[in-house]
Order: structure tokens, then C-alpha cells, then sequence
């Protein structure tokens, strides 16, 4: 009887594996019917999508290159992260996230949210973002310094047009009026808070327009 239970469950598993030795090529080879795109398309277009992920759409729902697809999507200058994976029966989902300009390295390049320097196109670049200039080696950081002071400014409703670094590590910030606001070496943020504290003081006093405030004295800065 043993035998018999047994000899049955053999021949289930036999015809079983026949089905799926004939299913499975058809299985495999299911076609990718729909490509889903998630992205904002600010900069990114939809047809520089379409040109990079079609090509590599030739094959079946389970053999398509999914690392393939976004390491290639990943090259467009925009694209700042990719996520791709397949969802049942036959789509290909692509997520798309795009770089948000924050500031201009004049030697080349553009820092975006997460702090990474790409190389876009800089003819469709937002006419107002801040200049950085410096050594290169302090790019990151004169990158960060700008994130920690633009909210002291903002605050007075003042603007930076750009901000330079020495080769001897001096900061000098230019706003968009033009005013030169020399930080020195150290102590950047306490000189900036020291000086947006006093800012509508120092408007009323001066009619004209302020070419340079110096912020590198101990207990007050320098007017001209």
C-alpha cells in the first residue's frame, strides 16, 4: 500500500516537471507590456528616458536587466537617483530623482541638494544661484558653510551672489547688492549672527549704499 502512495506521489512530480519543463520558456519570456515613469520632469525630459530604457526592454518580464536599466538611466546629468523593479504581470517601474540646483562652483559644476557636484547642461541653469569659488580641496565645505549661513540672511531678507575662498582660507560674501562681507578664517557663523542682530542699525546709519563690512574684530566689525 506504502509502495502504491508512493509510486502515485513519484508520478505527480514527474508530470509536474514536464508541465514546467514545457511552461517555463513561455513562463520566462513573458513580455514587458507597460513602462511606468515616476519623476517630476523639471529638468529631466520624458523622451531622454524613453531613448536610454526602451533599448534594454527586449527581453521577458523576469530576464530584463533591472541593474542595467539604472545604472544607464543613472548617466543622465539630471538624475540623481534611480530606483527600478518589475511589477506583476508586466510592468517595469522606473522612480526618478532629479538633482535641485543649490549653488554654481565657478570652476565647474553645480552642488545639489544632497551636497554632490554634477555636471549639467548650465544653459538651463536658475539665473540667480550663489557662486562658489575656492580652492578645490574646500568645495564641499564652502558648499556647507553656504547652507549654514544663507538662513542668518534670509531672516533680513538679504541674498548671497557668491561667496570666495583664499587660498589662505579667508571667506569674503558678496550679497546680491553688492556688499562685500569679509568673515575671515573663523568663527564664521558667530560673525554673521553678530552682524544680521545689528543689520537694521547699521541701515538706518548708512544712506548710502554699503560697499564692505569688515567682521573681523573681536567684539564689533567695520563699516564702509
Amino acid at each position: 500500500m506504502r509502495n502504491k502512495i508512493k509510486l502515485r506521489w513519484f508520478f505527480a512530480f514527474l508530470l509536474l516537471g514536464s508541465m514546467a519543463i514545457y511552461w517555463l520558456p513561455d513562463f520566462l519570456s513573458r513580455p514587458v507590456n507597460h513602462i511606468k515613469i515616476n519623476a517630476q520632469y523639471k529638468h529631466i525630459q520624458p523622451q531622454e528616458i524613453q531613448q536610454v530604457v526602451i533599448p534594454l526592454i527586449n527581453k521577458g518580464f523576469f530576464t530584463v536587466n533591472v541593474a542595467k536599466i539604472q545604472a544607464e538611466v543613472k548617466k543622465l546629468s539630471w538624475v540623481s537617483g534611480v530606483g527600478v523593479r518589475r511589477i506583476w504581470p508586466d510592468t517595469i517601474l522606473i522612480t526618478i530623482k532629479e538633482h535641485r540646483a543649490l549653488a554654481r562652483w565657478k570652476a565647474g559644476g553645480v552642488f545639489d541638494q544632497d551636497g554632490e557636484l554634477f555636471h549639467p547642461d548650465m544653459t538651463n541653469l536658475p539665473q540667480d544661484l550663489p557662486v562658489l569659488e575656492g580652492p578645490e580641496t574646500l568645495s564641499k565645505k564652502i558648499f556647507e558653510g553656504l547652507q549654514q549661513v544663507e538662513p542668518y540672511f534670509a531672516k533680513n531678507n538679504l541674498a548671497i551672489k557668491s561667496i570666495l575662498v583664499s587660498d589662505r582660507g579667508s571667506w569674503t560674501i558678496k550679497l546680491n547688492s553688492n556688499t562685500d562681507i569679509v568673515l575671515g578664517k573663523e568663527n564664521h557663523l558667530e560673525r554673521v549672527d553678530r552682524l544680521m542682530s545689528a543689520w537694521s542699525t547699521i541701515n538706518k546709519k548708512h544712506k548710502t549704499p554699503i560697499k564692505r563690512i569688515d567682521l573681523r574684530y573681536p567684539n564689533g566689525f567695520a563699516v564702509r
